[in-house]
């Protein structure tokens, strides 16, 4: 198995993170993060938990997480201070900052809505390499937001993606090194200083893989399709329908 570099914790300790947990293996970085909720809302600072293999990783909905060789899975815990509608259309602006920080040149490293990471690697349409998870917490005293990330870094399963790939090559120290001070610096652009999404809106498109394409989507067991002209100011999917211009605020992408 693996194991964690000695000096790993104190060097992502000084991004800013009050407590930093780093795991050869855990069930689940963001059950873990879980526990250090109520101690992150009391502090006011932000917390780190990162493994190198996860046994339950999940994603959106409950979804399984089939790891990869070797990945980047990571949650982070903010004290959250602002009604939780402030945190709409965040997973987007989190998926630019960890796209931007580890492929800042090929954009390779693509965003499909509304919390998939994918790679264009040149055959077909981009494979998934990864995704963004976001929770929260609203509880009195308890106020917190998770943000889990999960990345393939080498050694994808046949259905997806890695990003050595595509030459993007990185160990999980690395990719946490890279990663952890964007993810800090968009949740205190988008949420802090109250921004929202609007610094990231023309970001995404740039690295998106759905506008121009027909898209359709379950809402709640209900088919939307249209074609896909981007997303709104609050992050929602924009889709050109038979019977007008549709906004997807949630739900899942069944086709493009």
């Amino acid at each position: 198995m693996n194991t964690i570099p000695s000096s790993l914790p104190e060097t992502l300790s000084r991004y800013g993170f009050g407590i930093v947990c780093c795991y050869a293996e855990v069930g689940s970085t963001m059950y873990s993060a879980k526990e250090l909720i109520p101690e992150v809302s009391s502090s006011k600072k932000p917390a780190l938990v990162m493994a190198l293999s996860q046994t339950k990783g999940r994603g959106r909905q409950g979804r399984s997480w089939i790891a990869a060789q070797s990945g980047l899975y990571v949650t982070y815990v903010f004290p959250l201070n602002k009604p939780v509608n402030h945190l709409v259309g965040f997973s987007l602006a989190v998926g630019v900052a960890v796209a931007e920080e580890l492929d800042k040149s090929s954009k390779k490293l693509l965003l499909k809505w509304p919390n998939d990471l994918m790679l264009a690697t040149g055959a077909g349409k981009p494979v998934k390499c990864g995704g963004i998870l976001i929770e929260v917490n609203d509880r009195i005293g308890q106020e917190g937001v998770s943000i889990g990330i999960g990345i393939n870094l080498t050694g994808a399963p046949s259905d997806a993606a890695a990003l050595s790939d595509v030459g993007l090559k990185f160990s999980p120290e690395e990719a946490a090194a890279l990663v952890s001070p964007a993810v800090i610096k968009a949740f205190n652009t988008f949420v802090n200083e109250g921004n929202g999404l609007a610094p990231f809106c023309e970001r995404w498109t740039k690295r998106a893989v759905l506008p121009g394409r027909t898209v359709e989507i379950d809402i709640g067991g209900r088919t939307v399709s249209g074609k896909c002209t981007g997303i709104s100011a609050n992050g929602a999917l924009l889709l050109a329908t038979d019977k007008g211009e549709y906004q997807a605020t949630s739900g899942h992408i069944i086709s493009w």
